[in-house]
């Protein structure tokens, strides 16, 4: 099955970082010195409550579809058993194959699998750190900068985790291409070897889709994407990696940037980093439970559905249409301020009206109360739109999305006289 068919995927960060528990970017933000990291966290990685099944096991209870791990990130360690460096799991305490065991972990619980590598490398010697953004301030003593003796290494690395002894690749998810070289080889090797794979746009040359990041470059538009998207956070506003002290989004947060993204056809990347024991913290549990029951809820809206332009006269929506074209999911992803929605252009009354996010398995209540009404700014025109009467104590603790479900053909009539020119929005 291809990536982009999946929709919400797990990130998951994991390496030494795990042990100090403040970021995955400890050594660079810190500036400690390459040996004292090396000393001070691989002689006591051991994990020794990493279980692949139940990381497996918990994306899948989440609603998840895939898992995307970082086989190397910016520290250079590696979780899996190259034979290109010493400096891998394999020959560390933890003394495991790591993206190994998450691959096979994976394959049995039904879920595809990707691979994250850092072109940033904070301790091989041949990578030229030059103090960029995401490199450390410059050549250590001993370092013989060398883009392409770099890359040559990378290059046998790629081969290793795509060769088949890690089973079907979905994904490969490049980060910091900071010296911006380009080099397509690289990703050529990839599709040779993992035809299947969905590579992304931070390699070493054009991939197949793009990764927004964070809400940096939040996206408020509700139309289609026409190129393949998948946006990504931390379940953590402060780190990737796992922290004693993290700082939580609110799940209402996370759900808006799931709707935004997922509703306009992209693929959602969520993260989460386990501590050094190789558990995911129930801290980190509950509130991506909380993310995954909504997600479960709400998925007929995404699934086999188109986004349109969101009808209701408030902002911070987006909407998408069945395929048989009688039924509207309106996703309200910022809080609403007051407890009602007219919903211009529609002039016909749903057959049902109901919020998916509150409803159980086989339970046909979490009612919304529809009417037509010709409202005080329609008076003059005397036209009755639909209106919806909302519980408001309740819709904003987490992103509602409203299931309309009209007669069919009853969409086909909608009052043009409020339509701009050119809006097609149903």
């Amino acid at each position: 099955m291809e990536l982009f068919q999946q929709r919400l995927g797990l990130f998951i960060h994991w390496g030494l970082y795990a042990i100090p528990g403040y970021s995955e970017q400890l050594q660079q933000r810190m500036n400690i010195p390459r040996d004292e990291y090396v000393s001070a966290y691989a002689p006591h990685f051991t994990a020794p409550g990493f279980n692949a099944d139940a990381w497996a096991a918990l994306a899948k209870s989440w609603g998840m579809t895939y898992i995307i791990l970082t086989a190397k990130h910016h520290d250079g360690y590696c979780l899996w058993a190259t034979e290109q460096t010493s400096y891998n799991s394999l020959q560390s305490p933890v003394a495991r194959d790591i993206v190994k065991q998450v691959a096979t972990a994976c394959e049995r619980h039904g879920l595809l699998f990707g691979i994250y590598y850092s072109c940033v490398d904070w301790h091989h010697k041949n990578y030229p750190n030059q103090g960029r953004h995401h490199e450390l301030p410059g050549p250590l003593p001993g370092d013989k900068p060398d883009i392409e003796a770099y890359l040559s290494y990378v290059r046998a690395q790629v081969r290793e985790l795509c060769d088949g002894r890690y089973g079907n690749i979905a994904a490969f998810w490049w980060d910091m291409n900071v010296p911006e070289h380009r080099d397509p080889s690289l990703n050529a090797i990839i599709r040779e070897l993992q035809p299947q794979c969905s590579i992304n746009n931070r390699g070493y040359s054009e991939g197949d889709f793009t990764t927004p990041e964070r809400e940096w470059d939040k996206d408020n538009s509700w139309k289609p994407f026409t190129t393949k998207v998948e946006a990504c956070n931390s379940i953590d506003a402060l780190s990737w990696g796992w922290r004693k002290d993290p700082q939580f989004y609110t799940p209402r947060h996370i759900q808006a940037a799931i709707a935004r993204y997922i509703a306009r056809g992209g693929n959602y990347l969520l993260n989460v980093g386990p501590d050094a024991n190789g558990d995911i913290d129930e801290r980190y549990t509950q509130r991506m439970l909380r993310i995954g029951t909504w997600f479960k809820r709400v998925a007929e809206a995404f699934g086999g559905t188109t986004a349109i332009a969101p009808f209701a006269l408030a902002p911070g929506q987006v909407a998408t249409r069945s395929a048989s074209g009688n039924i509207l999911y309106l996703f309200i992803t910022e809080p609403l301020a007051s407890e009602g929605l007219s919903l211009r252009p529609i002039l016909a009354l749903p057959l049902s009206a109901r919020l998916l996010n509150y409803a159980r398995p086989n339970d046909v209540h979490a009612p919304v109360d529809a009417s037509l009404q010709v409202l005080p700014y329609d008076a003059d025109r005397q036209h009755a739109y639909l209106w919806l009467s909302l519980p408001l104590e309740r819709l904003n603790l987490e992103v509602p999305v409203i299931r309309l479900e009209f007669e069919p053909g009853a969409l086909d009539v909608l009052d043009a006289e409020v339509l701009t020119p050119g809006d097609e929005r149903l």
